[in-house]
């Protein structure tokens, strides 16, 4: 117990030791600044006040920074501890890790703290937006959206609800939180019941996204009972029956006023929150244990990405460790569920991967990419007639830094040399032929010419990487 004192005194006289040490400094530096001196040393006092109790961070924030209500929110917000293991996480144990690691000191803390409000502000709206007050209710407490035929239409509205509604089936969204997250932006379920039809026919759940249905395999959105999955329209109107076209548009235009009601956010945030700040991503991440919340999650922030974003290069410094922390979940690689939507996520990365800046700020990690990269490549780089450019496929890898070693660039040179010769071989007969069509001898004579640049361009690239 005397040891546990002492440690704590010669602590405590420590601390006094440095906070003495630091305020010293500051009047040490002040004296320096002549007639700036007393706004020198209001200034440090302010920083110092915030939180900044040692003379390594003060010198972080003396040169440039000059006193601002801002800086001081986000000094107090930094030290007040709250986000100290996430930004340990990326890198970050002392201010001067703001710039090393690439991050502006203010715009990182304000990103964080609008994390917050928006995720409390999403909570609002929800509880206000689903209330339902006048809306028809059954024993589990679903909004009842008609009954046509001996089918019920069933909005559960909250992940409570789903839990009660789903009794008998093998759906996922029997847990509440999984219902919860996957309602959360455009994606709604509804729940169709016939107690006159037989199992597994006799629930179904079918998922509307953007206006559009969301057909697909098993333990997707569309769904019997068993979890087998309702791939069309066409299955779903053999399990309705002669009302289906009814209940399948009465379905949609529910969607449309749902939508409605929700509204969007009162202060304007979005899903920009996650995308212009990795930590915030990283936090929203990390909060979803379960895996299909966050492929979920992955899914609808990519499709934000490509139908709100209308540039996306200005964050590619965020994307980039985004990208790269949604291909390395492990629940990426499973095959149990989800899988649309896990192709459609490692599809749309891999587009963004292949964009020259960002293709060259991932050069570090290709070898780790690569794969993915190249499939992209191939799907995108066809002709008209559907076949592999296989030329441009070649010019497309030389573009790659630090591409690791393998045989595709070779494989795709050869290929072009190959296809392009042949072409060549065609066009030089022809023109040898001297036929009197002065057009079509000047398309054919322009061809040749862009062929033979091409192979000229494969020679001078294999000559440059023969001398590197």
């Amino acid at each position: 117990m005397i040891k546990v004192r002492i440690i704590k005194s010669l602590n405590e006289e420590a601390a006094l030791l440095e906070t003495r040490r630091t305020r010293d400094w500051i009047d040490q530096q002040a004296k320096k600044k002549g007639r700036l001196r007393r706004n020198y040393k209001e200034t440090m006092m302010a920083f110092y006040d915030a939180g900044v109790k040692n003379i390594p961070d003060l010198k972080v924030m003396e040169p440039e920074n000059p006193y601002d209500e801002n800086l001081i929110k986000a000094i107090e917000l930094y030290y007040s501890g709250k986000f100290k293991e996430l930004l340990k996480s990326i890198g970050i144990t002392q201010l001067s890790d703001f710039d090393k690691q690439g991050y502006k000191f203010i715009d990182t803390m304000d990103n964080l703290a609008d994390y917050d409000r928006y995720e409390d502000e999403k909570a609002a709206q929800k509880k206000s937006g689903e209330d339902y007050e006048s809306a028809e209710k059954t024993p589990d407490g679903a909004i009842k959206i008609a009954q046509i035929g001996d089918w019920e239409l069933l909005d559960a509205h909250t992940g409570e609800v789903s839990e009660r509604c789903v009794v008998g089936t093998t759906w996922c969204t029997a847990t509440p939180s999984v219902y919860d997250q996957y309602i959360q932006k455009d994606l709604k379920l509804y729940y169709l019941f016939n107690d006159k039809m037989e199992y597994p026919n006799n629930k179904l759940s079918i998922g509307i996204k953007n206006g559009d249905f969301k057909w697909g395999g098993h333990g997707g959105f569309s769904v019997d009972a068993k979890n087998d999955g309702i791939k069309s329209y066409d299955q779903a109107a053999s399990i309705l029956g002669k009302d289906a076209d009814e209940i399948l548009n009465t379905l949609q235009t529910y969607y449309k006023k749902d939508m409605q009601s929700r509204g969007k956010s009162a202060s304007g945030l979005d899903d920009t929150l996650y995308i212009r700040s990795y930590p915030n991503f990283l936090r929203k991440a990390r909060s979803l244990k379960d895996s299909s919340q966050r492929i979920q999650f992955y899914d609808n922030l990519i499709t934000f990405l490509r139908d709100e974003v209308g540039n996306p290069y200005r964050f590619a410094h965020n994307l980039l460790p985004i990208f790269a922390h949604i291909l390395e979940d492990k629940e990426m690689r499973s095959t149990k569920f989800l899988q649309g939507e896990k192709e459609n996520i490692k599809s749309e990365i891999g587009l963004y991967l292949t964009l020259p800046r960002f293709l060259n700020r991932a050069s570090k990690k290709v070898p780790k990419y690569f794969d993915l990269i190249y499939d992209t490549m191939i799907k995108e780089l066809v002709d008209k007639k559907g076949n592999v450019d296989d030329y441009r496929v070649f010019k497309a890898l030389h573009s790659i830094k630090n591409l690791p070693e393998n045989d595709k660039l070779e494989l795709h040179k050869n290929k072009a040399i190959e296809d392009l010769t042949d072409k060549k071989q065609k066009l030089t007969d022809y023109l040898s032929m001297g036929m009197d069509d002065e057009v079509m001898n000047d398309v054919v004579q322009k061809t040749l010419d862009g062929i033979n640049s091409k192979l000229k361009t494969i020679e001078d690239i294999a000559r440059i990487k023969e001398l590197t």
